[in-house]
């Protein structure tokens, strides 16, 4: 490695390093945030949109790591950048979802309380300690943590749930797929292990059951923080790709990918990053780029600095041959300052940032 490239790499590992406290502080704030609303210092409405924006923060900040981890893994020969990308969002922001999910089992008990003796507050305990090894980077204690719980309590679904998801990411698929399983036999409508079997169905070449699977986490009222998660992974668009692209090595129909598209909108009614894609799919077609820069329009008026509707409407513009308005589009994505690794490969692929450029 010469000085030049050098220098860059210890760039990148500053910035990484910033954005990694961003990520730390953002998700403090989020447990700040619990114990604010435990104690009565904050009403509910200022606690869940405080919530929201949280949310939303930390996983920008999550995408920016990924894509800073993807490039130096890149830069060093690696080749398997899909699972590296999947390893860092889901890690972030597993540590959300895993604190919402200790939440959610506390109840509303006060500071101190018991349930039902002290085995139950055992677990409690333990489940907050899972909780902050996930946090902490620390997968095999917080293993070690859920199996315990699991000991005292085999059906408890945080920890079958959790336990699955950290045993996929080590590489454990057997493991993972018992415990997820376990998870939806014991409450077949919690949205929560519906949602990791989807990630691990598809990364495992099974797309049709990743379909499946979201359905019945979109049909079962998931919470904000789960639809960041899914968001977070570009689940729903990566499931279509990949249902789209069977089609074409198959010659078959792609209704079952766009079946799915309707049936996630129909559940999730009003979701933009639904919305967009849809939008996006019908610019593939040039009958239909009109119709597809109406819809990024709407999006557009009601959220100005959406990033994949800037994106997708600078393809658009650039297709009707509007470079202006695609050039300004571009120019308010890249302006957040926080790439989107989905969105940089459409701009690759597509060829759309060396044109405008």
């Amino acid at each position: 490695m010469n000085a030049p490239q050098t220098a860059a790499r210890k760039l990148d590992l500053d910035d990484l390093a910033a954005l990694e406290e961003q990520r730390t502080h953002l998700l403090q704030s989020l447990d700040d945030l619990d114990a604010e609303l435990a104690a009565g210092d904050i009403d509910i409405d200022d606690y869940q949109a405080l919530r929201d924006d949280y949310t939303a923060r930390a996983a920008m900040v999550i995408r920016a790591i990924e894509s800073k981890e993807a490039r130096l893994s890149a830069a060093e020969g690696s080749s398997s950048w899909g699972r590296t990308a999947l390893w860092v969002v889901g890690l972030g922001v597993l540590a959300v979802v895993a604190g919402i999910f200790v939440a959610q089992a506390s109840g509303t008990r006060g500071v101190g309380e018991v349930g039902s003796g002290e085995i139950r507050l055992s677990v409690r305990e333990q489940l907050f300690q899972a909780s902050a090894a996930n946090a902490q980077g620390d997968f095999a204690r917080a293993s070690e943590l859920y199996t315990s719980v699991l000991e005292e309590q085999p059906s408890n679904t945080e920890a079958l749930t959790f336990r699955g998801w950290i045993s996929w990411q080590q590489g454990d698929v057997a493991a993972a797929e018992a415990d997820l399983a376990a998870a939806v036999e014991v409450a077949p409508d919690d949205p929560a292990p519906r949602v990791f079997r989807s990630v691990i169905e598809l990364r495992e070449g099974r797309p049709a059951s990743a379909a499946d699977e979201l359905r019945v986490w979109a049909a079962n009222d998931p919470t904000a923080e789960q639809r960041q998660l899914v968001n977070g992974f570009r689940l729903r668009e990566q499931i279509a790709d990949a249902l789209i692209q069977i089609a074409l090595d198959e010659g078959s129909s792609p209704v079952p990918a766009f079946d799915f598209l309707a049936d996630m909108q129909d559940a999730l009614p009003g979701d933009p990053e639904a919305q967009a894609y849809r939008a996006w799919l019908q610019a593939q077609l040039p009958e239909l780029l009109p119709d597809s820069r109406v819809l990024l329009d709407q999006i557009l008026a009601a959220l100005p600095n959406h990033p994949s509707s800037l994106v997708y409407r600078a393809h658009v513009l650039w297709q009707l041959d509007d470079l202006e308005g695609a050039r300004a589009d571009l120019a308010a994505y890249e302006a957040a300052g926080v790439p989107d690794p989905y969105l940089e490969d459409i701009l690759d692929q597509t060829g759309l940032r060396t044109a405008l450029n």
